[in-house]
């Protein structure tokens, strides 16, 4: 009989454990006693918190209104361009080629005095000077504007009054440097 019971004791447990069980989960659970059916205690309820709202953003920044464009500025008057200097006859400028390389044998002289010759100048003299590294242009007393025709026609860009060495019966000195020693156009 012992068994019986502890069988019966089992059962027991089991009932009360799922009726337990389904208490929890508030389910209905029968009642051992008689066969009504009884509704499990509901746990009290504790409101459910309201769902948190997230702070009002910032709305969408309102596109700042596009600022009226400035006035265009007044549009500058262009410069006048520098008039063209007066060209001077090339046949009344004299003007003297000078051989500053002294080691090409006087080629690339005699080259610029033919070249001066073809543009209507009239070449004196055709010299020896002193060495020079850079094709110069000089001047005597009062023929600056003829110099400067003559080195703006032939590119060269270094110009100035003679030192007082040279001529002053002649208006314009070309010396060659060093730099047209190889010059044939």
């Amino acid at each position: 009989m012992v068994p019986l019971l502890r069988q019966g004791a089992i059962g027991i447990v089991l009932i009360a454990l799922t009726a337990a069980s389904f208490a929890a989960v508030g389910a209905v659970v029968p009642d051992a006693s008689d066969d009504t059916v009884v509704a499990a205690p509901q746990p009290e309820s504790t409101p459910e918190p309201e769902p948190e709202t997230e702070p009002d953003q910032d709305p969408e920044p309102e596109a700042e209104p596009e600022p009226e464009p400035e006035p265009e500025p007044e549009p500058e008057p262009e410069p006048k361009p520098e008039p063209e200097p007066t060209l001077i006859a090339r046949n009344t400028i004299g003007v003297q080629v000078l051989d500053g390389i002294h080691s090409d044998g006087g080629f690339a002289t005699e080259f610029a005095a033919d070249a001066l010759r073809e543009l209507g100048y009239r070449v004196v003299a055709v010299n020896q000077a002193v060495r020079y590294e850079v094709t110069t242009v000089l001047w005597s007393p009062g023929f600056e504007a003829m110099a400067r025709q003559v080195a703006r026609e032939l590119g060269i860009e270094a110009v100035r009054e003679q030192p007082g060495n040279l001529s002053t019966q002649v208006a314009v000195h070309l010396i060659i440097g060093d730099d047209r020693r190889d010059d044939r156009t």
